[in-house]
C-alpha cells in the first residue's frame, strides 16, 4: 500500500515538472517568434534555429524557416525544410488563403533550374498536381509557367502564360 502511494506522488511529481517543462518550451517558442517576425531576414533564420536546438520544431516553425530561406534565395535550404514539412503533412497551408506546400515547392524547383534543367521539369509536374486541385493557385501556375520558357518550349509557354 506505501509503495502504490509513493509511487502515485512520484507520478504526480514528473507530470508537474513535465507540465513545467511544456511551459517553458511554449514560451520560448512565443519568444522565437515573435522576434522571428522583425524585418531582417538574416536574424529571423537564426530564430528558427535556436527553436530548432531547443526541439521546438513544428510545422509551422519548419513553414517559417522555408520562408525566409526563399526570402534569402536560399532554394536548396528551403526545398530541404518543404521535404521535411510534406513529409509531416503533404497538404499543409499556413493559413486558407494561402498556397499549399506543394506550389512553394514547384517554386523552389523552379528557381533550381538554372542549376539543373531536371528541376524544371520537376516543377512542372509538382505544378500542375497543385493545378489539378487549385486552377488559379498563381505560385504553382507561375512556377510552371517560368519552367516551360526556360526549356525553350514556347507552345506550352505561350498557352500557360494566356491562361
Amino acid at each position: 500500500m506505501q509503495a502504490t502511494k509513493n509511487t502515485c506522488q512520484s507520478m504526480k511529481r514528473h507530470k508537474k515538472k513535465l507540465n513545467a517543462d511544456y511551459e517553458i518550451l511554449d514560451k520560448k517558442k512565443i519568444y522565437y517568434l515573435e522576434k522571428a517576425a522583425g524585418k531582417y531576414k538574416d536574424k529571423k533564420k537564426g530564430y528558427f534555429d535556436l527553436m530548432e536546438h531547443d526541439k521546438i520544431d513544428t510545422v509551422e516553425s519548419k513553414y517559417y524557416k522555408m520562408q525566409c530561406y526563399l526570402d534569402l534565395n536560399k532554394f536548396d535550404e528551403a526545398l530541404t525544410k518543404i521535404d521535411e514539412i510534406i513529409e509531416m503533412d503533404d497538404s499543409f497551408r499556413i493559413s486558407i488563403d494561402s498556397s499549399p506546400i506543394l506550389a512553394k515547392k514547384a517554386y523552389a524547383l523552379y528557381r533550381l533550374g538554372i542549376a539543373d534543367k531536371k528541376n524544371y521539369r520537376k516543377a512542372i509536374t509538382i505544378a500542375d498536381k497543385v493545378l489539378k486541385t487549385e486552377p488559379r493557385n498563381s505560385t504553382a501556375s507561375s512556377a510552371k509557367t517560368n519552367s516551360l520558357f526556360c526549356l525553350g518550349r514556347k507552345k506550352e509557354y505561350q498557352k500557360e502564360f494566356d491562361k
